[in-house]
């Protein structure tokens, strides 16, 4: 495998998906893909357009960093595996 895709919900089972995952791309220099869809508020009930935008940049930039402390906890300071981390956009499915 050279190219693995985590889904991630910040749960201890995504977790360990992960731990395995970057093994088995550390054994076949391969790369992890960390994906996650954070949810966005877009009811028109909440509030104005501006500050759902706001509220939704803030959470997904909340999302991106504990992503990056989950990359730091797994992977440590091993280097060679490219780790990375992308954030979905709602809706996954039309």
């Amino acid at each position: 495998m050279k190219r693995i895709l985590v889904p991630i919900d910040f749960s201890a089972t995504s977790e360990k998906a992960f731990r395995f995952a970057f093994l088995l791309a550390c054994k076949n220099k391969g790369s992890v893909t960390l994906y996650h869809v954070p949810d966005q508020v877009e009811s028109p009930f909440i509030d104005d357009a501006a500050r759902r935008k706001a509220y939704n940049l803030q959470q997904a930039e909340a999302v991106a960093k504990r992503m990056q402390k989950l990359r730091e906890k797994v992977c440590g300071a091993t280097k060679g595996v490219p780790v990375s981390a992308v954030l979905g956009k709602q809706p996954v499915v039309k």
